[in-house]
């Protein structure tokens, strides 16, 4: 073969190396992380980020020490941020953001500068690792101290693996939280949360607690509107206030949730608490419907609850069980069922049933008055299952939550028996939610 031809032959690809060997050499020294960091934050944060900036490996590292800005409602400080970049991809000119450091990080907070869709920001730098050490939140009236988060992105579905963990103070409550979930940006441009799994330690009052739960997705869109599919929890509690269950268990579902202009539509909530009074009395609060909303600290729709409660073998009654639906509207919430049904069961211990059944136009829990009040209504009494008597009543009031009844006839005097061994259960339950709810 000619040696010329050869030489020439081997020229080609010479070139080609020594054209891509400038080029590389050229896109490293174009390159500048602080820049790429300057152009990659918004422009009103990038202005005021100060600090002592350090540059390494030939502008593909960067690290600012004591920094700082402040925007807006938001103030931050940080010991160190550093950013390290993948050093053949700045070679090519396409530079990968591999790893993000936050060490020591303070954020301070208006709530109502929080929106969900500031995740777009972080996600939108597109590194491949994040870590954050010894974090601060403050947010209004609530502290985040120790936060640890890693975020690790899955190179296949561009979706971010994240830990975090932290203690929160906020009010009387204070929790040790742990939270694992995935995080991305779908084909519809919403921010999506998936997989998630929460467990946090609780201390609030004189109450402690463990909660732990899972949520199968959150969708947050770029209007605000959110959709959320499957969320459980399950908790126990203990108490040393007086008049409170020792001990109860606090378990839950919802199989689907969507939010909009400030409202929750929520489809199959179910929730109930357990416990056992002194008298080794096991008792059951449940809630339950199929489609309710959610607005202003108020819940509205279609509701169920029952109350049961099973005896000890010393007792002269087996259990009892009441059963209430009815309507929810605004403003009252759980105050007021409109067109309702109440039906309370006794079961005494040789077996004989008495159930009494409510209807009524609407029933009235007025707490802060100290009465309760049955509007227009009927009541039934059967006896293992055989109808004794009845009485139509345009008002039934009592005192709450004693549920002494007020009038003097034919149902006060049958039905009195029933309420005052629920009495109890239902002064219980007004102290716990009277404490825990506003």
């Amino acid at each position: 073969m000619n040696v010329t031809f050869v030489r020439k032959l081997l020229l080609i690809p010479t070139i080609v190396l020594i054209a891509l060997a400038l080029l590389a050499t050229i896109n490293l020294w174009r390159f500048s992380s602080g820049d790429w960091l300057q152009q990659a934050l918004p422009e009103p944060i990038a202005e005021q980020l100060s600090g002592k900036w350090n540059m390494r490996s030939l502008g593909t590292e960067l690290s600012i020490e004591d920094a700082q800005f402040e925007y807006d409602q938001l103030s931050f400080t940080a010991d160190f941020i550093s950013l390290r970049f993948s050093f053949l991809s700045v070679l090519l000119g396409k530079p990968n953001l591999q790893w993000v450091g936050l060490d020591a990080p303070i954020l301070e907070w208006d709530r109502a500068s929080i929106s969900p869709q500031q995740l777009r920001g972080l996600i939108s730098l597109g590194f491949r690792e994040l870590t954050l050490t010894d974090g601060l939140a403050l947010i209004d009236d609530t502290e985040i101290h120790d936060i640890q988060l890693s975020m690790l992105k899955n190179g296949m579905l561009g979706e971010y693996a994240v830990q975090g963990s932290a203690e929160v103070f906020a009010g009387d409550l204070t929790s040790q939280l742990n939270v694992s979930t995935l995080l991305g940006i779908d084909g519809d441009d919403r921010i999506v949360v998936g997989k998630t799994q929460f467990d946090a330690s609780l201390v609030m009052l004189n109450w402690t607690g463990r909660i732990a739960g899972k949520v199968r997705s959150l969708h947050l869109a770029p209007d605000n509107s959110a959709k959320l599919a499957y969320l459980s929890w399950s908790s126990n509690w203990k108490t040393s206030k007086e008049f409170m269950p020792y001990i109860l268990d606090w378990a839950g579902g919802l199989t689907e949730g969507q939010f909009k202009d400030g409202r929750w539509q929520l489809e199959t909530l179910d929730s109930a608490i357990a416990y056992r009074d002194s008298n080794d009395t096991a008792h059951t609060l449940a809630i339950q419907s199929n489609e309710s909303q959610w607005f202003n600290g108020q819940i509205q729709g279609q509701m169920g609850l029952s109350l049961l409660a099973e005896y000890p073998l010393e007792s002269p009654y087996q259990s009892y069980n009441l059963v209430m639906s009815g309507q929810l509207r605004e403003p009252d919430g759980f105050g007021r069922w409109h067109q309702n049904s109440l039906r309370l069961v006794t079961i005494e211990r040789d077996g004989t049933q008495l159930a009494h059944q409510i209807s009524a136009s609407d029933t009235q829990i007025q707490p802060s008055s100290g009465q309760w009040l049955l509007n227009d209504g009927q009541w039934v009494l059967q006896e293992n299952g055989q109808q004794l008597t009845d009485y139509g009543f345009a008002q039934i009031s009592g005192d709450w939550p004693e549920l002494n009844i007020e009038q003097n006839n034919t149902m006060s005097d049958r039905l009195q028996p029933a309420l005052k061994l629920i009495a109890p259960d239902v002064e219980r339950l007004d102290a716990l939610f009277s404490l825990l709810v506003p």
